[in-house]
């Protein structure tokens, strides 16, 4: 993994539920609906999984369950987000990007597993160090991704309307 990664990577793994959690609120705040529901996913997702990863780990003696326990999580988040963007109580744009940020996670995941545990080769030893913590980040940036368009589109259009009238 690239060393300049190290520090934010550690920062999103020790804070990811808070940050979470702010985008939960700032949702809230701006009564966003939508964004509402795919923060609030993000923080139930990340809630469950800081709860349960020290769990699935001291059951998992072989080193099995925790690959397939942890697809199965990012299949049901992509399901949930995909059935929502469809039901239109979530922003389709937010649903495609999402899909399309987890969308290798699971793989990697089932890959891990066949590749280090069941072959004992180690291809995905630095894909699995990088992208999954990736994965995680722009996961949650996904969350805070509304809120910056709202800001945008409020706060900067006005701008641009105040910038014109003065003139």
């Amino acid at each position: 993994m690239l060393e300049a990664w190290e520090p934010i990577r550690i920062f999103f793994a020790h804070n990811s539920v808070w940050i979470a959690l702010l985008s939960v609120f700032l949702c809230f705040v701006l009564k966003d609906k939508k964004a509402l529901r795919y923060s609030l996913l993000v923080a139930i997702f990340y809630i469950v999984g800081t709860f349960s990863s020290d769990f699935v780990r001291s059951i998992d003696e072989h080193q099995v369950i925790r690959y397939v326990y942890w697809a199965l999580n990012d299949i049901l988040f992509m399901g949930i987000v995909a059935y929502w963007a469809v039901k239109d109580k979530m922003y389709m744009w937010q649903s495609i990007l999402a899909q399309l940020v987890v969308l290798p996670a699971p793989i990697l995941q089932l890959f891990r597993l066949t590749d280090y545990h069941l072959m004992d080769l180690s291809y995905s030893t630095y894909l699995y160090a990088t992208i999954i913590p990736i994965t995680n980040v722009v996961t949650l940036c996904l969350a805070f991704a509304p809120i910056i368009m709202f800001w945008k589109l409020h706060y900067i259009s006005d701008d641009m309307e105040k910038a014109g009238a003065s003139r």
